[in-house]
């Protein structure tokens, strides 16, 4: 008897990563430049992206934390701020993903009941599929940003798919939630802030090369202990006066390995394609000690006073 099929017959398997649901999929993650304020711009080169991957053979496609209308906060944030999914970008990018049969995740500041929340926005073939807002506001995004409530996990047919948007990664909860609600991709749009990038060719490789060997060990335990796929990019490159992002894009498997990362380095855009296995997800959480399936949740449950 293999270990999933004694983890079976134990009743191991929680409700929520029972059954093996997910199809073998591709995925591409773009690490572009979101200018700020620059949202035509902004939105042309995220059309043309999203045709490329769909040329390469990808289904699913991520873009970065506000990638359409810029990342930086201030109080003219609001002046390139949308509603979702009744905003100009919104219904492009939808036009886009039901042209080309493609899932596009995209990141827009949302004007909603006269407040601005930092939101990423799912459509696909059947037009808007629905949005995340970032939950956890880093540093000064507080006073311009206000903060999401909702944790969901949408089922794309063949795979569901969960969303941390950036800082919200650093919490170890969030991602367990989205895997224990079926989650088996989490999507990790960044706007990552950095400072003045590197003069020479030299110094700007050795800080590429540092800065994609500090994310992906940062994220192996996302993808490591809730035994999913973790898709990953950055902004990248000079977006406004003084606002620096530092790129890179890659793709975890359900056992925290790099299956493919970006090439071109911190101020270059580039796109990461990666094939996801079904086959790989099952084995991984049907190990016979796969912690979320073993779990004793009566002996955590005082972390929700805590």
């Amino acid at each position: 008897m293999s270990p999933l099929d004694l983890s079976l017959e134990l009743g191991y398997i929680s409700a929520s990563l029972k059954g093996g649901t997910m199809r073998d999929l591709t995925v591409a993650a773009v690490q572009m430049n979101g200018r700020i304020g620059k949202v035509g711009e902004n939105l042309k080169a995220t059309l043309r992206w999203a045709e490329r991957a769909k040329e390469l053979g990808a289904e699913l496609v991520l873009f970065p934390e506000l990638n359409v209308t810029g990342h930086w906060p201030s109080p003219e944030l609001i002046r390139y701020a949308e509603e979702v999914p009744e905003g100009p970008s919104t219904r492009a990018l939808a036009g886009c993903a039901r042209d080309l049969g493609l899932v596009i995740a995209f990141g827009v500041a949302e004007l909603r009941g006269g407040c601005v929340y930092n939101t990423q926005v799912l459509v696909g073939p059947g037009g808007y599929i629905g949005k995340v807002s970032k939950l956890h506001l880093s540093h000064d995004e507080y006073f311009y940003f206000r903060p999401g409530r909702d944790v969901p996990v949408f089922d794309l047919g063949g795979y569901k798919v969960g969303i941390m948007i950036c800082y919200d990664t650093m919490f170890p909860e969030h991602a367990l939630l989205l895997a224990l609600k079926g989650a088996e991709v989490l999507l990790a749009p960044h706007a990552a802030r950095r400072g003045k990038f590197p003069r020479s060719e030299r110094s700007l490789g050795k800080e590429f090369r540092k800065r994609l060997r500090t994310e992906t060990r940062r994220l192996f335990s996302r993808a490591y202990d809730t035994g999913s796929y973790l898709v990953y990019t950055d902004q990248v490159g000079e977006a406004g006066e003084g606002i620096r992002h530092g790129g890179v894009s890659f793709v975890l498997g359900p056992d925290g390995e790099v299956l493919a990362s970006c090439s071109k380095g911190i101020v270059h855009e580039d796109m990461t394609v990666a094939k996801l296995s079904a086959d790989a997800l099952l084995r991984r959480r049907g190990g016979s000690c796969f912690p979320l399936n073993t779990r004793r949740t009566e002996v955590f449950s005082e972390l929700r006073e805590l």
